[in-house]
């Protein structure tokens, strides 16, 4: 049987590509796939129309303007899609906003005629969505038994994770900082995991725009902010933007110096095999531990 050619235009399905040790089939990328290192070496099918250089405010102008025009935020490089010639194409009907989307890929589609082309299109916003979304790739590639194992693994791993019983500090994860975001989806699930009680994002839905009124009362013990799409520098310097504001600094978090960032870019914005190290992550912010040295370069206290 002929091997199938694939294209990921999603960094978490390139990496659950990976996971099931079917690498050597991608043939190309989007721009925002770069784990594992050596997959940067395949061609990039795509590109984004909105800049993420400018501040978290303009950032979200910009995107809402787009959306707005009814205008899509990511170009798929039809050429080049054409030249990695694939059987599969794994792309995602989840959030326009976060990747190239499923009407993005049907669009360029329309302009090849040379061969059918699969598209599988993952729709995570849970859990147990991640899982499936792993079934769902791995039966395209013709090794489902893979992802039962892989399946398996990760949720021990997970369980692995959770604490002893004890107090569970209350935490607001932030996905966006201007306008705020609490995070959604999975994030809390994996917040509950590392021990602590996500008190404004709700698991299993879109992340959603909160006032800063919302944010004070809630007075978290904990904030982390994990921007979607930034790493742990950029993250950073949105933190300490947003603590620019008085009303904010008399957080409990803040005044207890228990605000911290994270490369939500690698981490919390990928729902793939790495979800286990972004609930370790949470886990060590949460318990100020350093149990886990290699996860010092995705978070750090503010």
């Amino acid at each position: 049987m002929t091997k199938p050619r694939v294209l990921s235009l999603i960094a978490s399905a390139t990496e659950m590509v990976c996971a099931l040790e079917c690498q050597s089939l991608l043939v190309g990328r989007s721009h925002e796939c770069d784990y594992p290192g050596d997959i940067t070496k395949l061609p990039v099918c795509t590109e984004a129309r909105v800049s993420m250089e400018p501040p978290s405010l303009d950032i979200h102008s910009s995107v809402e303007a787009l959306l707005n025009q009814a205008l899509s935020l990511y170009e798929v490089k039809v050429e080049q899609l054409a030249a990695c010639n694939p059987d599969i194409i794994i792309t995602q009907d989840h959030c326009r906003v976060c990747a190239v989307s499923l009407d993005d890929v049907t669009r360029a589609l329309t302009r090849l005629q040379d061969h059918a082309i699969e598209v599988v299109s993952l729709f995570p916003s849970s859990l147990k969505d991640i899982w499936n979304d792993l079934r769902t790739i791995a039966s395209a590639l013709g090794c489902p038994e893979r992802a039962e194992m892989l399946i398996t693994r990760l949720q021990q791993e997970l369980e692995a994770v959770c604490p002893s019983p004890g107090h569970r500090p209350g935490v607001v994860c932030l996905e966006w900082t201007n306008p705020l975001m609490a995070c959604g989806n999975w994030i809390p699930s994996l917040i509950d995991y590392a021990g602590g009680t996500e008190l404004l994002g709700k698991a299993d839905v879109h992340s959603g725009i909160i006032s800063k009124e919302l944010l004070l009362d809630a007075d978290p013990d904990v904030l982390i902010a994990a921007p979607c799409g930034f790493d742990l520098s950029r993250s950073r310097k949105e933190a300490l933007d947003l603590f620019q504001d008085p009303d904010l600094q008399t957080l409990r978090a803040y005044k207890e110096q228990q605000v911290y960032v994270a490369d939500g870019n690698a981490f919390f914005n990928r729902p793939g095999p790495r979800i286990v190290e972004s609930a370790q992550i949470i886990k060590e912010i949460i318990g100020h531990s350093a149990d886990c040295p290699h996860h010092g370069s995705a978070w750090d206290r503010l």
